[in-house]
């Protein structure tokens, strides 16, 4: 019993992380740099549909990892954002080395392991502590 209420606690305690990370770089995006500003980066990184790419981008952290943080639609919250990483690996970062280069700056891991923690959840969903247990529950 123990183990698995551990098992919740660790579950729901990556899953807010995570959700926090998209939230805070969704929200850099959509109110910071602002979505035409980041379409423009995307078209100068050669990301096909820059425009679309962008708002897509930005609704599949900032939304996305809203949603993981409250644990509603993990799973379609964490498809979305894994297809975001994978767009950020395939046009952005497959030529880069696995760990970051200090000179340049270029690497993966990051997106890798935001991309892999995106996939665990869209496996697994978010858990005993989540609005999509707590709903699953109170069906009836």
């Amino acid at each position: 019993m123990k183990n698995e209420i551990n098992k919740s606690i660790g579950t729901l305690i990556f899953r807010v992380a995570l959700g926090f990370t998209f939230v805070m770089h969704g929200f850099q995006k959509a109110f910071l740099i602002g979505p035409a500003a980041e379409g423009a980066a995307f078209a100068k990184m050669g990301i096909p549909a820059p425009e679309l790419s962008a708002y897509f981008t930005i609704g599949a952290e900032l939304i996305g990892g809203a949603l993981l943080i409250l644990g509603l639609g993990t799973r379609f919250a964490a498809a979305a954002i894994a297809i975001a990483m994978a767009g950020a690996f395939i046009f952005v970062h497959i030529n880069d080395p696995f760990i970051t280069d200090q000179k340049t700056g270029a690497g993966f891991e990051y997106v890798f392991v935001l991309g892999m923690a995106a996939i665990m959840f869209i496996l697994t969903g978010g858990g005993r502590y989540s609005l999509d247990s707590f709903f699953s529950r109170n069906k009836a």
